[in-house]
């Protein structure tokens, strides 16, 4: 399955948008407003586009190879972002893949789970982020971080809130980097997914979230 444009909106009782291989978003602007997993495919790749995923289960899941009873080689699956602009509210995994889980760039913005049993990153591969601007929170139950072989630094912090409060980086001389949408002079921080400039990223409520 392959999207290169257009608008798609959808209220799955199941997957989203499902394909039992290749799910591949070039552009265009995808709405799953409720779902068990937003996205699922073996090889899921974000190339452009705006997607905005909330899920019960996982956001985006890069399975159904053989550990889940499809057609592909078990370890074979492959979560791959490039570009666009990912929101993705999971009650679940935000980002899953039972292989390995790739951020080459884009804007990927992750609410995730509040149970420790899952992650707002998960992979049974290799999780690397390369470029981009990352964002997520979630439990720290089960943290997954990337490799050290990245190209991109990132920052794991474990703290605790509650729903609404506001997550807020700073720099050694005590600016504000990003804070729920704005980074300062429009820089790579920039602007948080669907635009919300002035709403912070919601923290999950009672619970240890990074």
């Amino acid at each position: 399955m392959t999207v290169s444009g257009g608008g798609i909106t959808v209220k799955s009782g199941d997957d989203g948008l499902h394909a039992d291989n290749t799910l591949t978003i070039e552009d265009g602007t995808i709405v799953v407003e409720e779902s068990c997993e937003g996205l699922e495919a073996i090889d899921l790749t974000i190339n452009g586009g705006t997607i905005d995923v909330t899920a019960s289960d996982d956001g985006l899941n890069a399975a159904g190879s053989a550990v889940d009873g499809g057609f592909g080689t078990a370890g074979a699956d492959t979560l791959t972002v490039n570009g666009g602009t990912l929101t993705v509210n999971a009650s679940g995994d935000g980002l899953d893949s039972n292989g390995a889980l790739t951020i080459n760039g884009g804007t990927v913005y992750v609410s995730g789970p509040t149970g420790d049993g899952n992650g707002t990153f998960d992979c049974d591969g290799v999780f690397t982020i390369n470029g981009g601007v990352v964002l997520g929170t979630g439990s720290s139950g089960m943290l997954k971080t990337p490799t050290t072989d990245s190209k991109q630094n990132t920052i794991s912090v474990s703290c605790t809130g509650s729903a609404g409060d506001t997550v807020e980086v700073k720099g050694a001389d005590g600016n504000t980097l990003v804070m729920g949408g704005q980074a300062p002079n429009g820089g790579m921080g920039g602007q948080m997914p669907n635009g919300n400039g002035g709403t912070p990223p919601q923290m999950p409520g009672n619970t240890s979230d990074t």
